[in-house]
């Protein structure tokens, strides 16, 4: 405590920057009424009588400095009175109210202090005292004979003590007797029911007199009762009248910035102790408005509030003698109700906040796991080997490998050498440095409860362990040779027991612990025991059979489920272990363990897995497990990146943090103590007081949220029903509790105000333990942590949860955010505040349909397998299985954002003049409509009537079905796509819908027959007509068409021709186009130098000795190749092409050829691996799907099919492009249609990334005006490294009226990489400029072309960073 001058000299520097004496002022924080805590001191001379004089009235003139708040004090003062053994004084609490206090001396020297008020509510006093024996300063806490009945001990910083009701009023008698005796008695009174402090007309009055410039002195002189107050206050009139100074600002002239407000407001969230949905930010604009108006300019606010002055370091007070166990984080909050929620608005976007400009792609974390470099980089297991040789070992049915700690492990065995009829083995074995014992029982059935072995199972050396349910039995050391196992050039000791089973037996298990032989260390299955199938037993009719996972984390969760006592603590513990196996590097897949546990996890957060069953875990056991498995959650975020990251992140989102749960456990019984409720069994109280004890889960917060709303509602049970049942939490439930709950709450009216404040506070302590993504629980726990830079945006965000403008709230929660990254790895705390935050707004990222899509993709392919797999083995409800992929893509920021576009695309479209669709392939149709999913589900159908296809998906890879007249799907390939030249090819109507309404019309028209027609608009409409039109109109289109053949060409006796010997029916299209174009073209557009494998050598290399074997069962599959799901037989095809031997002359005459073509040639034998496997890769493309149905189609043979490869160096590209040098769209012959990328044009042509490229039009009589057609939406490019690329140049590609191009595939040597683009920064669309240039010369390069060869051809090249353009194949457009 400070003296009075140095106080009231600290608090005017704090409130008046102007004073120029004062030193080291700066900006307070939490400067509004709701901080500031008034101090009524008395201060007698012991062991003289007490007198009191006031200071400012009834008002305070000091402030007391005190984790960075100001508090106004009222301070009594003793002087010596010579007679006076008593004094009495009354103050006015606002209008209606008044307090008195009497003070007494004793002869004895005894001090009684009697309190009486005429203030309503549940009151405390806030107290501590000056002076007294021993005293240090500060405020001294008297020991328990001063101590009135009820007083609690707060932070060791002051007591609290409850008014007690009289007739008229509460009162309160103090009494210091000997020792005790003290100089001043310091007090707060507060209302608990209400959480109100009462000072604020002191305040007031305070604040205004330092605004007019009053002097300190002048003020002391007043507090100090030099001078009257009743004086002092009738001057000041008279200066005002006299003088009146010039108004301050008001507060409307003065501009906050809301950053500020912001972080202001944080902090007075913060310091008021972070109560639950308070909002500060107009009490912090207040206070910063005041501080403008001072004076303090904008920049020193800002520096104060960002970086401010360490507090002053205070003595601690003498220790206190000790009390009965208090949280005090609880005790001054602990019936302060959260100031009444603002009614919902409507919603409004809000005023941006003017964020700073951020590249969405340096947010994207593209680190590849690290566990998988951990995992080749760790210690040998010990008993590795012997893992891997349990596994090899067919006549194993069952192993595991347990964590012993230490990095010692139990490796477990089942055998049964004689088939599943004979004797069953189980075998341990441990690499534990101590001696140890089995600790063992059996089970039957599906109890799980421990049973006496029968004896005649008892290894050699078994002892009855006195429980009349287990056997101990010791380990002994391993002695055979495969105990010779060394790890790092050290032999490890072995130690195993071994127990065999006859067949015959009516065992299901067994189950068991390990202990030293001293019994002074036990092992457990993360806090549970181990269990041991044994199979062979009978199972009963209702027994379900455990399905056989293939990986261990799965075996591992589904067997820990089974134990008869499990708990959330067995789970949580279980988790940790896994966690720390995958870390270890012991899984293979560490993303697919990650989505393994999480989906556990997931599982058991939406209440779909038991929380307790045959056991109960206390409070502070559960928390305890809990923080030590989210800690470790936060260690394993901090050790991988990519999918995994990711995985971990959402498993977060399942558990809550945990930490001190013993508060849960405690503060149910401080409440019903503090509100006189007896712990009476039978009501609905106590039931529930029983459950916290004994087993606290997340459900608790539920029904606290229920109770809330069932009081506030003055008693309502179909209230409280409600918020149970929107949980998901049932009658049913409750009753089935271990401790169950089948009593409804009774309405306590005269305890309505204090209840409400006390289980508000308590749902905050359910919260911080079980709740993870909790706002202000998040916030509140993350603390200092939190950087200086995000407190601005965090402070905004939880001021603003309910507000109604959204744009600034999404904005500072993502400004947040971006902030928090840096800060996140390996910080649990900050993670749960990252994923709360998230839970308020997600960002919105460029291209997001398309990443929504491959998110939900990846998702719902990774997650839902295993989710049924686990849903069965847990016996999940079977619609909690069916929706669980879905509600957790619902559930990720994805969704909403989906959501978001959805609701202005169609605005974005209408603005800019867009229509519903896009039309690919124009024509008329006239067929039955059928729905598909996909249009790769349907490619193999052979369709006997015209049919109209309305499919879901369609990645551009696909093949047009037979029989389908037009296809419509709301899925937008490339217009350069496979299936859209096939479409056009084929004539067929292809159209993309890019609104949901016609398509939701169109699919209620399923199994009609409709008439599409597209306009020249590029418009899409249709009819219903009768089935015979279709008909007919199929009949009168139908035209003979002339027999399609394809000459099979001969090897032509090399194996590698360069560029002048590219001749028909020696290489294909590509090769011979590219030769020819040489000396044909402007110097402008290079041609890459080629070499090329002509057609046969294949076929050729298959008739070597080396590949006979390949060649006959080639040769068989093709025979019988099955006209519907053909692929199961072409995929062997093309395994079996890969393994072909590939002749070394012709790697010799490769590598001669591509030297002479200054090619480079691979410098090393793993380089020519890598080339020989890419060549290999496009010879077994010839047998692909689609070009089997494809070529089935037009009745060619697909056994006549010759691949040559093209072999050229890789373009460096910055760009690539495909130009049609004839409008595809339209058919126009005078214009030009091209499409450009980032990147290699693989991403065009293959429909390996979806969304759309740049394309444009361009009339081939004005090259220099292209017009855009569309802008780029592909999220992905594709890049490679320099490198070679093999490109198949087949015989099947571009036969007349046959569009075979794309059937085949071209590959890199090296591989290649996806990389995230962000068109919206690149040069193509921000430089207006350098895109009309880049298209105009793309154009003239395929008009350039197109005049060489004499047809329309179809292109594709490639722009190098130099903007040098190569045009890297040509063939005839089809």
């Amino acid at each position: 405590m400070e003296a009075p001058s140095s106080r009231m000299k600290s608090a005017m520097s704090r409130s008046n920057p102007e004073n120029s004496c004062l030193q080291n002022s700066r900006v307070p924080y939490g400067v509004a009424g709701r901080d500031y805590k008034p101090v009524l001191r008395l201060r007698p001379a012991c062991p003289l009588p007490l007198t009191l004089r006031t200071r400012l009235g009834r008002a305070c003139t000091g402030y007391l400095s005190r984790a960075g708040r100001l508090r106004p004090s009222v301070q009594a003062q003793a002087t010596a009175a010579p007679a006076a053994k008593s004094f009495e004084r009354q103050y006015p609490l606002g209008k209606q109210n008044q307090l008195e206090v009497r003070v007494e001396h004793g002869d004895s020297g005894d001090q009684k202090v009697h309190l009486h008020t005429t203030l309503p509510g549940k009151l405390v006093l806030h107290w501590g005292v000056e002076g007294g024996q021993d005293y240090q300063g500060g405020w001294r806490l008297p020991g328990g004979s001063a101590r009135p009945d009820g007083t609690i001990q707060y932070k060791d910083r002051a007591l609290q003590t409850p008014w007690r009701p009289n007739g008229a009023g509460q009162q309160l008698d103090l009494q210091f007797q000997g020792p005790e005796a003290s100089e001043a008695l310091n007090f707060v009174i507060k209302d608990n029911s209400t959480g109100r402090w009462e000072y604020q007309n002191a305040i007031k009055e305070l604040k205004g007199y330092l605004r007019q410039r009053v002097t300190v002195d002048e003020l002391w002189k007043v507090a100090n009762g030099e001078i009257k107050y009743a004086d002092f206050k009738s001057s000041q009139k008279t200066q005002d009248q006299a003088q009146a100074p010039p108004s301050p600002p008001s507060e409307k002239d003065v501009q906050v910035p809301e950053e500020l407000v912001g972080i202001q407001a944080y902090i007075m969230w913060e310091k008021a102790g972070k109560p639950d949905g308070a909002d500060f930010s107009n009490d912090a604009r207040k206070v910063l408005q005041e501080q403008l108006q001072s004076g303090t300019a904008v920049q020193d606010l800002e520096r104060l509030l960002r970086q401010p002055e360490p507090e002053p370091v205070q003595a601690p007070p003498p220790k206190q003698e000790q009390q009965p166990e208090q949280h005090p984080d609880q005790a001054d909050q602990a019936q302060a109700p959260p100031p009444p929620q603002a009614q919902p608005e409507q919603v409004q976007v809000g005023e941006s906040i003017q964020a700073k400009k951020r590249d969405p792609l340096q947010m994207i974390k593209r680190a590849a796991p690290l566990l998988s470099a951990a995992k080749s980089e760790s210690t040998p297991r010990p008993l590795g080997p012997l893992m891997a040789a349990a596994g090899a070992d067919e006549t194993c049915v069952w192993n595991r490998m347990y964590a012993m700690g230490n990095k010692q492990e139990l490796l477990v065995t089942v055998k049964q050498p004689g088939g599943k009829e004979g004797a069953t083995e189980v075998t341990m074995i441990t690499d534990v440095a101590a001696n140890v014992v089995l600790h063992w029982g059996v089970k039957k059935g599906q109890s799980g409860e421990w049973l006496l072995p029968e004896k005649d199972l008892w290894p050699e050396g078994s002892q009855d362990a006195g429980t009349g349910i287990a056997v101990d039995t010791p380990f002994a050391p391993l002695q055979s040779p495969e105990a010779d196992l060394q790890t790092e050039g050290k032999k490890v000791p072995l130690q195993q027991t071994r127990l065999s089973i006859s067949s015959g037996h009516d065992l299901n298990g067994l189950t068991f612990v390990v202990r030293s032989d001293d019994s002074t260390a036990w092992w457990r299955d993360g806090g549970s025991n181990f269990s041991v199938p044994i199979p062979g037993a009978s199972a009963a009719p209702d027994q379900k059979e455990t399905p056989n996972f293939e990986d261990e984390i799965s075996r591992e969760i589904v067997e820990a489920e089974q134990s008869n006592a499990w708990t959330l603590m067995h789970r949580y513990n279980k988790a940790h272990d896994l966690l720390e196996k995958v870390v270890q590097g012991k899984t293979e897949d560490p993303a697919d363990a990650m989505a393994r546990i999480f989906v556990w996890l997931r599982y058991s957060s939406s209440r779909q897995l038991t929380w307790q069953r045959n056991y109960n875990t206390q409070p502070r056991i559960l928390g305890s497990a809990q923080e030590r498995l989210t800690h470790k959650m936060a260690e394993v975020h901090s050790k991988t990146g990519g999918e995994a990251q990711e995985w971990i992140r959402s498993m977060l989102g399942t558990v809550g943090r945990g930490g001190n749960a013993q508060a849960v456990r405690d503060e149910i019984l401080n409440i019903m103590h503090r509100n006189n409720i007896g712990e009476k069994k039978g009501t609905w109280m106590e039931s529930w007081h029983q459950k916290l004890h004994n087993n606290t889960t997340p459900d608790d917060i539920p029904i606290c949220e229920a109770y809330l709303a069932f009081m506030e509602s003055g008693g309502d049970l179909g209230t409280y029903w409600r918020v149970l049942s929107d949980a998901g939490v049932t009658r049913q439930r409750l009753e089935t509790f271990d401790r169950p709950i089948k009593e409804e709450p009774n309405f306590m009216g005269d305890k309505k105000d204090a209840l409400l404040g006390e289980f508000r506070n308590y749902l905050g302590i359910l919260k911080a333990v079980h709740s993870g993504a909790d706002l202000n629980a998040s916030a509140q726990a993350a603390g200092s942590a939190v950087p200086g830079s995000v407190k601005g945006y965090l402070g905004y965000v939880v001021n603003h949860q309910q507000s109604s403008q959204i744009l600034p709230l999404i904005e500072n929660a993502v400004e947040a955010r971006v902030e928090l990254q840096e800060a996140l790895a390996g910080n649990r705390d900050l993670l749960y505040l990252d994923l709360a935050l998230e839970n308020v707004a997600t960002a919105v990222v460029d291209r997001i349909r398309r990443a929504i899509a491959a998110i939900s993709d990846s998702i719902s392919l990774r997650v839902e397998p295993i989710s049924r797999a686990f849903g069965n083995a847990f016996d999940v409800e079977s619609w909690a299985v069916e929706l669980f992929a879905e509600e957790v893509v619902r559930g990720g920021p994805a969704f909403a954002v989906s959501l978001a576009l959805s609701a202005v695309e169609p605005a974005l479209r209408a603005s800019a003049e867009l229509g519903a669709w896009q039309v690919i392939s124009p024509a008329e149709a006239t067929g039955k409509l059928v729905v598909v999913s996909g249009l790769h589900e349907v490619q193999d159908e052979v369709y006997t009537e015209p049919t109209v296809l309305l499919a879901k998906r369609v990645s551009g890879e696909e093949e047009v079905p037979e029989g389908a007249v037009a296809v419509l799907t709301p899925d937008a390939p490339d217009v350069l796509s496979h299936v859209s030249v096939r479409a056009r090819n084929m004539k067929v109507l292809f159209a993309v819908c890019h609104a949901d309404e016609p398509l939701q019309q169109l699919e209620a028209l399923a199994g009609k027959t409709l008439a599409v027609q597209t306009s020249a608009a590029g418009n899409v409409t249709w009819e219903e007509v009768e089935a015979a039109a279709a008909s007919s109109t199929s009949q009168a289109e139908a035209k003979p068409k002339h027999k399609m053949e394809v000459k099979v060409p001969e090897w032509c006796g090399k194996w590698v021709l360069p560029m002048d010997a590219f001749k028909d029916g020696v290489v294909g299209a590509k090769s011979k186009n590219i030769a020819g174009l040489r000396g044909k073209l402007p110097k402008e557009i290079a041609l890459p130098p080629s070499v090329t494998i002509p057609f046969g050598s294949f076929e050729e290399a298959l008739s070597s000795k080396a590949n006979s074997d390949i060649r006959e069962k080639l040769d068989s599959l093709m025979s019988d190749i099955p006209t519907h799901e053909a692929e199961t037989v072409l995929k062997q095809c093309r395994e079996l092409a890969m393994q072909v031997a590939v002749p070394e002359e012709l790697q010799c005459q490769l590598k001669a050829v591509m030297k002479d073509a200054q090619i480079p040639v691979p410098e090393s034998a793993d380089r020519w691996n890598m080339a020989l496997e890419a060549l290999k890769g496009v010879w077994a493309s010839k047998f692909n799907e689609r070009a089997c149905l494809s070529m089935r189609k037009v009745g060619l043979d697909f056994a006549d099919l010759r691949m040559a490869v093209l072999v050229q160096r890789v373009v460096p590209a910055a760009y690539a492009f495909v130009i049609h040098t004839e409008n595809p769209s339209t058919g126009a012959a005078d214009e030009i249609y091209a499409e450009v990328v980032a990147g290699l044009g693989e991403s065009i042509v293959s429909g390996m990334v979806p969304g759309t490229a740049l394309s444009f039009v361009v009339q081939k009589t004005s090259l220099e005006n292209p017009e855009v057609v569309m802008y780029p939406s592909k999220s992905d490019g594709m890049f490679v490294a320099e490198s070679l690329i093999f490109r198949s140049d087949s015989n099947g590609e571009d036969l007349e009226g046959y569009a075979g191009a794309g059937l085949y595939d071209s590959i890199t040597m090296d591989p290649t990489e996806l990389r995230k683009v962000d068109y919206s920064s690149d040069r193509l669309l921000q430089d207006e400029a350098f895109r009309k240039d880049l298209m105009t010369r793309i154009a003239k390069a395929g008009l350039a072309i197109e005049e060489a060869l004499g047809s329309a051809q179809d292109i594709e090249g490639a722009v190098e960073e130099s903007g040098a353009i190569t045009v890297v194949q040509t063939r005839p457009q089809m």
